[in-house]
């Protein structure tokens, strides 16, 4: 009988949450009826409309926040316009579990709880949205809350490790001791930095000790770094300039995405892909990622410019706007290895796994596993998705290979350095597009039978591991990429 009492209460807080859930929708009910007419006009959905719009307001926000005061206004303005773009785009009912996920992670936080505990309650915590999601809208590509999950859960974890840092008494990496937090910091500033409107929705998870120094002023580590001349924070001119650069490569890449259509993904499971010969798969699926990744490069760059233009800084790092890098669209479209790829696809979540997760493992031989685990969580749960961790982990094994065996014949001459530089470029390009079929494909069904119609990636790689087993390992030490 004691759970009749209980029971009722949860229905009375779901009809508050549903109350609640009506007037948001009807303060944003203009906005969504403009976002209709121009859904209906653009053939554009209106989930993706809306994350674009909200993103895009990033710019002139960014400009609000340097002028207002530092502190409480700062924290105000970021965390009601991070929420205000998360009820708009997702509704109150979905934003109910980042904020909740958020106040019992500072709770675990403030409990002096260790980072790592924090760190696999977050990652559990994102595989249960994952998990609901695949069962709610399978195979479906619809924009919902666990896309800033992922940023939250990125966020949290490291702010928790920060402070785990920050307490410690022992010595520590240098990376560690740039970020650690060696204070408690308030719910305010927690909830302002998982919710800013600088990268709630899209990115990116900068740490939370860059953050502070932007919504509270420099830091006495900033200051100490400023006066011991060993680094200066950003001007606006810098941060102006910087800024456009990231501004006009995201435009750039929206154009080239606009015209993604004339390459859809699916044509590679029909009998006319089949059809064509080697080369024409090997061009039409190269061209295939091109116009998806400029997506992706369109968006990243755009919260990065915001970022960058509200001073997102770091004195004395070679590139001050390192923690704010979304993406090198350079460096992965020119590289010569996985690893170097992976370094610039997604760098934020390529520094969280290397620094807070690699990092902390912590028995030596279960790093790497460890991290591929974590890793292979954060992303999701559908079978396409591990096909490409799996064809990833060969071909980076498979490039180590040949970098240590082969290269050493060629890098004794221009002609021949050369020679080597684009066929590991090529084939770089074309394992990472083997991969990435399978990825965008989602189900097993599908991403075998794209891989069943283009398996030349898979036969090469198999055929090169093969191969440089015949050429002994040179004595010599190189330096790994």
């Amino acid at each position: 009988m004691a759970a009749v009492p209980q029971l009722s209460a949860v229905r009375g807080i779901w009809e508050q949450v549903e109350e609640l859930d009506a007037v948001v929708s009807g303060l944003f009910a203009p906005l969504d009826a403009h976002v209709s007419d121009l859904s209906v006009g653009s053939g554009m959905p209106v989930d993706q409309i809306k994350n674009l719009l909200c993103i895009a307001a990033m710019i002139p926000l960014a400009l609000v926040l340097r002028a207002l005061p530092h502190g409480i206004p700062r924290h105000a303005v970021s965390m009601v316009t991070g929420l205000g773009f998360g009820l708009f785009c997702f509704g109150t009912v979905q934003m109910l579990i980042p904020l909740a996920t958020t106040v019992v992670a500072w709770l675990f936080i403030v409990s002096g709880a260790a980072g790592g505990l924090v760190l696999s309650l977050l990652v559990a915590t994102l595989s249960a949205c994952h998990i609901y999601r695949q069962y709610t809208d399978y195979m479906g590509w619809t924009l919902d809350f666990t896309g800033p999950q992922m940023i939250l859960t990125m966020k949290l974890s490291m702010l928790a490790l920060n402070v785990a840092d920050g307490r410690r008494t022992g010595k520590i990496s240098d990376m560690h001791r740039r970020y650690a937090v060696p204070y408690t910091p308030s719910l305010l500033s927690v909830l302002s930095y998982v919710f800013t409107g600088m990268g709630f929705l899209a990115g990116p998870a900068v740490e939370f000790a860059v953050f502070s120094d932007l919504m509270d002023g420099p830091s006495r580590q900033t200051k100490k770094a400023e006066k011991e001349g060993s680094g200066v924070r950003p001007s606006f001119a810098s941060c102006v300039g910087n800024a456009l650069v990231s501004l006009l490569v995201s435009v750039a890449c929206a154009f080239v995405f606009m015209h993604g259509s004339m390459f859809p993904v699916e044509h590679v499971l029909t009998p006319g892909f089949r059809a064509m010969s080697i080369w024409e798969k090997t061009v039409y699926v190269w061209a295939v990622f091109e116009f998806i990744r400029a997506k992706y490069y369109f968006v990243w760059k755009l919260s990065e410019s915001a970022s960058i233009l509200a001073g997102m800084g770091v004195p004395g790092l070679p590139d001050p706007f390192y923690d704010v890098r979304g993406v090198s669209v350079w460096g992965f479209d020119t590289a010569m290895s996985i690893k170097t790829a992976s370094d610039s696809w997604n760098a934020r979540a390529a520094h969280w796994l290397r620094y807070y997760v690699y990092d902390r493992v912590p028995f030596a031989g279960l790093k790497l596993t460890g991290t591929y685990l974590v890793s292979a969580a954060w992303h999701g749960f559908y079978p396409g998705y591990y096909v490409m961790f799996g064809l990833v982990g060969f071909f980076q094994h498979t490039g180590r290979e040949v970098r240590r065996r082969v290269r050493p014949f060629f890098v004794g001459s221009r002609v021949g350095k050369f020679l080597y530089d684009i066929a590991t470029w090529a084939a770089t390009q074309i394992a990472l597009d083997q991969g990435a079929l399978a990825f965008v494909l989602l189900s097993w069904e599908r991403a075998a039978g794209a891989l069943q119609a283009y398996p030349y990636g898979i036969i090469g790689g198999v055929v090169v591991f093969l191969a440089v087993q015949l050429v002994p390992r040179q004595k010599r030490d190189l330096k790994r990429e």
